[in-house]
């Protein structure tokens, strides 16, 4: 959560994202070599269900090493995202009045919330006000999340919610500038929508397909057609509430099957790209990684890019 989205180059990384889904665990390794990133393994494993002794069996079948330090994906509704514009004011009273801006329409937020701020205008600008996009999420979900996962055997140090996940990677994909993008990220019956500028997170909202299971074998389904509805609903807001005519690529990362995702991208009107197809010089992949995985182990390749000076 510290990262929001300050991409610290130069910084270690933890080097272990993880993330547990209702089907299947989803591991990535990475490493930084210089000013790059090398992707080092990805592997997945099926669950037979979420009960703590079916999800320990997949851990050891991933065979994470005893005491690795690890990132965690935080499932959670609860990150706060929210636009503040506040007039000129001294640096040491900018935190207090953005963290009661950010409380006021949010009741599921106490005082007890972790919160990062990015200032989005000039501290000179002619408007005399400063503009802020303010990021809150509880701590204590964090924690509980965190402690799960010690429950589990391993050694969680971070816990981050998947919207910034998502965003950082496709920072460290494609570094730099001020494109605006939309992340659509899909696993499952869930979806997630992340809209992204350069590399700030402006945007985020979960989605929930209202069919069951997309995998459940019994009730046969063309994958998350409502969710794709959602999704251009999503778009709508997103360029609405931030004044844009359009934005500038929607990424795709996650599960998506051939034919939802070429159904998205004739529908949305706008450039679509897998997550990883433009792919800076900056990310290496180790042998037998293919590129067409990048999108699909996006939360956790994030996650294990997490700089350990933030830790």
């Amino acid at each position: 959560m510290k990262r929001l989205l300050d991409y610290l180059k130069g910084k270690n990384f933890v080097g272990w994202g993880l993330s547990i889904h209702s089907r299947r665990i989803r591991l990535a390794q990475t490493v930084r070599e210089g000013e790059r990133v090398r992707v080092l393994r990805l592997a997945e494993e099926p669950l037979i269900s979420v009960q703590p002794l079916d999800i320990q069996k997949a851990l050891v079948s991933l065979s994470v090493p005893r005491g690795t330090r690890i990132a965690v994906s935080v499932m959670d509704e609860s990150l706060k995202i929210k636009k503040v514009v506040l007039p000129m004011m001294p640096d040491r009273d900018m935190p207090e009045a953005l963290r009661w801006q950010l409380m006021e329409d949010s009741a599921s937020l106490d005082s007890k919330i972790e919160m990062r701020y990015v200032p989005i205008n000039s501290a000179k600008s002619e408007s005399g006000k400063r503009e802020f996009m303010v990021y809150g999420l509880p701590v204590e979900n964090v924690q509980k999340t965190l402690q799960d996962y010690i429950d589990l055997g391993l050694r969680a140090i971070v816990g981050e919610p998947l919207a910034v996940s998502l965003a950082s990677w496709q920072e460290t994909l494609e570094p730099g500038g001020l494109k605006v993008r939309a992340i659509l990220h899909l696993e499952g019956n869930r979806g997630d929508f992340v809209g992204i500028k350069g590399s700030h997170i402006l945007y985020w909202k979960p989605l929930v397909s209202a069919t069951p299971d997309l995998e459940d074998e019994m009730n046969p389904y063309d994958q998350g057609s409502d969710l794709l509805v959602q999704f251009q609903h999503c778009l709508d807001d997103f360029t609405f509430h931030h004044g844009l005519s359009q934005v500038d690529e929607a990424v795709l990362s996650g599960a998506w099957d051939a034919s939802s995702r070429e159904t998205l991208m004739a529908s949305l009107g706008t450039p679509c790209t897998m997550m990883g197809e433009h792919l800076s010089d900056q990310v290496l992949l180790e042998d037998g990684i293919q590129k067409e995985q990048l999108s699909l182990y996006a939360p956790e390749l994030g996650l294990s890019t997490y700089p350990m000076g933030e830790v």
